[in-house]
């Protein structure tokens, strides 16, 4: 089985040293964006209903990494396409819509 497995990390260290108010608003952003991942990616899932459309799941490291994807195996080839198949990339845009706002916010919180 082949993963395909978007994560959203960032960098743990100079926060998890930082005041525990701004860490707790830094972990608050960073699962806003991973929820805000896999709605977008289920609700863009180029599928009704189905395996992958159920598949798409988040996943928490600790609370200040983590991630969303899925674990069909064929998840790759509907994202990135095929010889035969257009790509669909229901997950790699989830990425890029949720992005903007991620940065946004952790800009506003190193304010």
């Amino acid at each position: 089985m082949v993963p395909l497995v978007i994560t959203a990390h960032i960098l743990a260290d100079p926060i998890a040293m930082a005041e525990p108010m701004l860490r707790q608003r830094a972990s608050m952003v960073v699962r806003k964006t991973i929820f805000d991942g896999v709605a977008y990616a289920r609700d863009h899932c180029p599928v009704a209903s189905g395996d992958l459309k159920g598949s798409i799941h988040e996943f928490f490291e600790d609370d200040l990494n983590g991630g969303w994807g899925t674990d069909i195996e064929y998840a790759p080839h509907v994202n990135y396409g095929t010889v035969n198949m257009a790509a669909r990339p229901f997950m790699t845009d989830s990425v890029e819509f949720v992005f903007p706002s991620f940065k946004l916010a952790m800009q506003e919180l190193a304010k």
